[in-house]
């Protein structure tokens, strides 16, 4: 990376190669997956779970009322518009974003293992070569 250039390097290898307005043109976000997926009648069942009053309310993050007019609202623009791309770029990223808080929520704080059942141990690794630490801090010699 040259600055804010990303990808310098592959840019100019490919110089040549790849059409220079390819090379040069404005950085576009990739965002996987597109809320569409979610909100059609095929979606996983899971996605249903996590959007209820329950979950929401559950999760504490969100307020389930105004998750629930969301829902309901990009439910009905996808219905209407036969699952196209036809959502704002707002309320695809509200509903992408709303589903993983829940999805890590349920899966990281919800369903944690309590602290009884866990055993965490921490270790520092020592390079014997070098006498650095994993952290690239130098190793007291004891």
């Amino acid at each position: 990376m040259a600055g804010l250039n990303e990808k310098h390097i592959l840019k100019r290898i490919a110089r040549g190669l790849v059409p220079e307005a390819v090379l040069s043109r404005k950085k576009q976000p990739y965002r996987s997956p597109d809320a569409v997926c979610f909100l059609d009648p095929d979606a996983p069942g899971y996605v249903q779970d996590l959007f209820s009053d329950a979950a929401i309310n559950r999760a504490g993050i969100f307020d389930s009322a105004a998750v629930g007019a969301l829902t309901t609202k990009c439910r009905a623009v996808v219905q209407m518009h036969g699952g196209d791309r036809s959502l704002s770029n707002t309320d695809n990223m509200a509903i992408v974003g709303l589903l993983s808080a829940q999805l890590v929520h349920e899966h990281f704080i919800s369903n944690r293992p309590q602290s009884s059942e866990v055993d965490i141990t921490f270790t520092t690794v020592i390079d014997r070569l070098t006498g650095r630490t994993d952290s690239g801090q130098e190793a007291m010699n004891t």
